[in-house]
């Protein structure tokens, strides 16, 4: 165990840490469903949205501890979900109406819940310890993207920005290495070092992004998303 992590063990306590963890997690939710109400679009991107989803709702069936805290962010997906058939259906192609729309809609959530189980019996996590490193990671395979593709912060929060690098580096470095000191091997140390710089990537371009206005034209051409000197518009 690291130097760092002894420290934090002995003066801080692992739940104190999880504490801290889940509270980066709440901000994260609060700023990306404000950010999506006041742009009228979305914050987490689809596939991310139906894989948490489809995690949290079989963490609850399968009674695993602390199951009903998971009721939260239960709220917190439906909200997004709200906000993608809502606003964002056609920017995603998922049909132009909301019945269309949900119909995509299920068929993805559907195949997400599939893809849960079928990493969960690969893994065999029991726990879902392993689950949720992995939701981590998919968070900001799709971050980006979407941030390039619209070209300005529509739909987007600091905040949350902000949250996924603390959530990263703290789970990853911290939290599950002193929950599960076997789970700390190099390739976990790898996918925090890379979900971490991801993280903080994401957030400096964010900083760098037009500020969206409802008014003005959304889709930028690329070279706005980073203006040169860095200046924030």
């Amino acid at each position: 165990m690291h130097p760092i992590q002894e420290f934090l063990l002995d003066k801080v306590g692992v739940p104190a840490i999880a504490s801290f963890v889940w509270w980066t997690a709440i901000f994260q939710y609060a700023g990306a469903i404000w950010a999506g109400f006041r742009d009228k679009s979305h914050n987490i991107p689809i596939a991310v949205s139906c894989f948490f989803f489809a995690h949290d709702v079989t963490y609850i069936i399968l009674g695993l501890p602390g199951r009903w805290s998971f009721l939260v962010w239960i709220a917190g997906h439906l909200c997004v979900t709200y906000q993608i058939i809502a606003y964002s259906r056609k920017e995603l192609g998922i049909g132009n109406t909301w019945l269309q729309a949900l119909g995509t809609y299920a068929i993805i959530q559907t195949g997400m819940a599939i893809l849960v189980l079928w990493m969960k019996d690969l893994m065999n996590d029991t726990t879902h310890a392993k689950l949720i490193g992995v939701m981590f990671v998919i968070c900001q395979l799709f971050l980006i993207p979407m941030l390039m593709s619209r070209g300005s912060r529509k739909g987007q929060s600091l905040l949350t920005a902000w949250m996924l690098l603390l959530q990263a580096a703290s789970y990853f470095f911290i939290l599950r290495p002193l929950q599960a000191p076997e789970m700390g091997t190099p390739i976990f140390y790898l996918a925090g070092v890379a979900t971490t710089l991801l993280s903080a990537v994401y957030l400096w371009m964010l900083y760098h992004a037009p500020r969206y206005n409802a008014g003005s034209i959304e889709r930028e051409d690329s070279s706005t998303l980073i203006p040169v000197g860095g200046a924030v518009s």
